[in-house]
């Protein structure tokens, strides 16, 4: 048994949530117990804010930095935002720019390739995706495409949530191609 009689307790929020309490079991009479508690808990809080933003940052900068294609998307909402898209990627889907909707580009590319179509269309709609970030941070799906000529392409597809989810259910998606590693792998 802890012979705790009195206990002052302060509560953990960070994004408008409560994450958890921060207390002192059995404190001095006639001290400054809450204020202290108040201010260790504005410490913790801040970076425990701060470890999620530089965990937001390191996946987003994994993204920008290796991807081909990046999209914004609120899933709730089904908006689509091209943030950046190299040229080489207009080949396989010149009216990227021209979705309003993440389910419209989803269902335009699962049809890019009609031998695959299945297996994308299963992994990557926004049912999916909602389910598997539910349990993790990211998705990946690898796919083909083929250009103008005929040549198939493979590409991967990752989506990473962004901020704080379930909640805000914003996400980020990224399309990499992927052909020279799958060729080597292959050697």
């Amino acid at each position: 048994m802890q012979d705790i009689q009195s206990l002052i307790a302060v509560p953990l929020q960070l994004g408008g949530d409560i994450i958890g309490f921060l207390g002192v079991d059995n404190p001095r009479a006639n001290t400054n117990t809450l204020l202290i508690l108040q201010a260790v808990s504005s410490f913790v809080v801040n970076q425990l804010g701060k470890q999620r933003q530089e965990k937001q940052r390191m996946m987003l900068s994994a993204l920008t930095d290796d991807y081909d294609v990046l999209i914004r998307s609120d899933i709730d909402c089904d908006t689509f935002a091209v943030l950046r898209m190299n040229d080489s990627y207009l080949d396989y889907c010149p009216e990227l720019y021209s979705y309003r909707s993440l389910s419209a580009f989803l269902d335009r590319l699962s049809h890019l390739n009609e031998e695959e179509y299945e297996s994308l269309h299963t992994h990557v709609n926004l049912e999916s995706i909602n389910r598997h970030l539910m349990q993790v941070h990211a998705l990946y799906h690898n796919f083909r495409l083929f250009d103008k000529s005929g040549n198939n392409t493979t590409f991967q597809v990752k989506i990473v949530p962004v901020g704080t989810w379930p909640e805000s259910r914003r996400i980020l998606l990224g399309i990499h191609n992927i052909e020279e590693t799958v060729r080597a792998e292959e050697k």
